[in-house]
């Protein structure tokens, strides 16, 4: 029986599990979610970088690696039925060329592959972005689609993680599935939100342009329930599935409803044009020259407010039967009471 047509399985039956980026956001709650609602003989390791070596977890077997290191048949002793790759260099290290993100994110899956091709993988799950469509139209974006353009550095390196995921797992017959997720939301999270919740709490927070682009959030339990969904699922074997949340927004509707929870006043808007002319001059400046909220005005970031970003979760729901449980205005009151 070849590892493409295996027998039935679900998450009863005795399984090991190797988990990358257990200690990032998404990984660690994945973790968490998976200790707490396994059923049966569930064995599960997590793969962490060698410095994190105080990184503890109960009922986890901890192996020490860094993908970018990997060997092949690294792991050729061991059996692993699934792995679930969230390992990733992420996007809020968006000063870094593409060759840092690629070096982490297209040549760490290809080593992880490699490293595990001898283990019996009954499925491969790898975690990657609606970001790879870049801008779409009002129209919710399938995942058929062709990948987008002017994409950020992080977002080209995770199409070329695509790329040679499917090339490699093709070539050594073990099932693939590819799970774009939405911008995640949630609490307990350490860059991002967080500092946007103190901006409009402090009034500082700006909507840059007219607000009106859509956009769809994605909560964080929402998104782990929909990827421990697909494990197993044979129905996911070969196919990518957008994850995302229920609720298109307009970018204004996001942040007036965060400053309606706060109790203060919805935030203001700057003009688009201005501020782009500005982060193309940016780019040019040296990073030691640029103060931290500097940084954060690249091109990419400031199109953010002029693109919509919308995706159909048609599929998840027909394959994984994805349901949201969380609407925007639940998901982040949720956030910003554990903020």
């Amino acid at each position: 029986m070849s590892a493409n047509d295996p027998e039935n399985w679900t998450h009863q039956i005795p399984m090991k599990i190797l988990v990358t980026g257990a200690t990032g956001y998404l990984g660690g709650n994945f973790i968490k979610y998976l200790l707490k609602n396994r059923q049966g003989d569930i064995n599960i390791s997590a793969l962490i970088r060698t410095e994190l070596h105080s990184w503890q977890q109960d009922e986890i077997n901890i192996i020490k690696g860094d993908l970018t290191n990997l060997k092949e048949d690294e792991f050729c002793n061991e059996r692993y039925d699934v792995i679930v790759h969230f390992a990733a260099l992420m996007a809020d290290n968006d000063e870094l060329p593409t060759s840092a993100f690629n070096r982490v994110n297209l040549e760490g899956t290809r080593n992880l592959i490699l490293a595990i091709k001898n283990c019996g993988v009954r499925q491969f799950i790898q975690i990657s972005t609606v970001g790879v469509y870049g801008a779409t139209t009002k129209v919710p974006i399938l995942e058929e689609s062709k990948y987008g353009s002017d994409l950020s550095a992080y977002e080209t390196s995770k199409v070329n993680a695509e790329i040679i995921g499917r090339e490699l797992c093709v070539k050594l017959d073990i099932p693939l599935t590819i799970l774009r997720l939405g911008l995640i939301y949630g609490e307990g999270m350490k860059y991002g939100w967080p500092d946007v919740i103190s901006s409009i709490q402090k009034g500082e927070m700006k909507i840059i342009g007219d607000g009106k682009p859509l956009i769809q959030l994605s909560y964080v339990h929402d998104i782990i329930r929909g990827i421990y969904g697909s494990m197993g699922n044979q129905s996911t074997f070969g196919e990518t599935i957008n994850l995302c949340g229920d609720d298109v927004c307009s970018i204004s509707e996001v942040f007036n409803k965060m400053a309606d929870i706060l109790k203060v006043p919805h935030p203001g808007k700057i003009p688009y044009k201005p501020l782009y002319l500005l982060s193309l001059g940016l780019v040019h400046f040296p990073k030691f020259l640029k103060p931290k909220r500097i940084r954060l005005i690249t091109p990419h970031r400031i199109r953010f407010f002029k693109e919509n970003h919308v995706y159909s979760i048609a599929k998840a729901r027909q394959v994984i039967n994805f349901c949201p449980d969380h609407d925007l205005k639940s998901g982040l009151q949720k956030m910003i009471s554990n903020c």
